[in-house]
C-alpha cells in the first residue's frame, strides 16, 4: 500500500544509504508517487527531521479536489482491476505499447511530450512496474472521497505534509497531464515547511518545453533543465 512505502520501505532505504556513506543526514528526491510518499515519511515518521537535509517532490499530486475524467477514469479502472488481481502487471502493457507508434489510447499524449523514441521506448521496456493491490485500492478510494487517505481510511495523507519541517522544493511540468500544476499546488501549499520553493516547468517560466510528466526525469531537456535545479537545491 501507499502506507507501506512510506512507512517501511523508505525509512528502510534511508537507513540503508546512511549506513553505507555514513552521512547522517540524505537528501530525499521523489517523482510522482515517490515524492508522494516523501512527503507523507517526512510528516509522519520522528525520525525525518534527523535523517532529512532536505525535500523534493517532482510532479507529485496531493490536491485531488474536483477530480478531472482522466483522474476518475484512471483510479475507477485501478480498483476494478484490484477488485480480481492481486497484482496488475502494467509491465507487460508497457512494453507492448513500446513497440507501437501509435495505439487506439493517448498513453504517450498523456505521459510525455518531450522523449525521443529511443528513450521512450527503453522507458517502457525497463522503468514500469507492476502495481499494487493496496495502492490501487487507496487511489481508487480517492473517487469517494476526493482526497487520498491512509489504509485504515479515516486520515487524509496531505495533513501529514503539514506536519513537515524539512527544506522542501516542489517541481510541477506545465503540460503534465497526470499531475497537473493545480494538484502539485496543493503538495506545495500543504508543506508546513519554513522553507520551501514552487518550480513550474513550462515555457511560460523560461523552460525550453512545457514539461509532461515522465518529461520531468527523462525528457530530453531534463537533464540541462531540471536536474541543475535540483542539485542546487540539496546542495544549498
Amino acid at each position: 500500500s501507499v502506507d507501506d512505502y512510506a512507512n517501511y520501505d523508505i525509512p528502510a532505504a534511508i537507513a540503508r544509504v546512511r549506513e553505507e556513506t555514513g552521512y547522517e543526514q540524505v537528501a530525499y528526491v521523489g517523482h510522482s508517487l515517490g515524492g508522494m510518499v516523501g512527503g507523507i515519511y517526512a510528516g509522519s515518521s520522528p525520525e525525518a527531521d534527523a535523517s532529512l537535509s532536505s525535500l523534493v517532490l517532482v510532479g507529485s499530486p496531493m490536491d485531488f479536489s474536483d477530480p478531472d475524467p482522466v483522474m476518475r477514469l484512471g483510479f475507477q479502472m485501478g480498483a476494478a482491476a484490484s477488485m480480481v488481481l492481486p497484482v496488475v502487471p502494467s509491465q507487460i502493457g508497457a512494453r507492448f505499447q513500446a513497440h507501437l507508434d501509435h495505439s487506439v489510447l493517448p498513453i504517450d499524449e498523456l505521459l510525455f511530450t518531450d522523449i525521443d523514441d529511443e528513450h521512450r521506448t527503453l522507458m517502457y521496456q525497463r522503468i514500469v512496474s507492476a502495481l499494487s493491490k493496496g495502492e490501487l485500492q487507496q487511489f481508487g478510494a480517492v473517487v469517494h472521497h476526493n482526497e487520498l487517505r491512509n489504509e485504515a481510511g479515516g486520515v487524509d495523507h496531505l495533513d501529514s505534509f503539514a506536519q513537515v519541517r524539512t527544506r522542501s522544493l516542489v517541481i510541477a511540468g506545465r503540460g503534465d497531464l497526470i499531475a497537473p500544476v493545480d494538484r502539485v499546488l496543493g503538495s506545495y501549499r500543504g508543506l508546513g515547511s519554513e522553507e520551501k520553493s514552487l518550480v513550474v516547468a513550462g515555457r511560460a517560466t523560461g523552460f525550453s518545453v512545457d514539461y509532461g510528466h515522465l518529461d520531468l526525469p527523462l525528457g530530453d531537456h531534463a537533464r540541462q533543465e531540471i536536474y541543475p535545479r535540483i542539485l542546487q537545491w540539496i546542495q544549498e
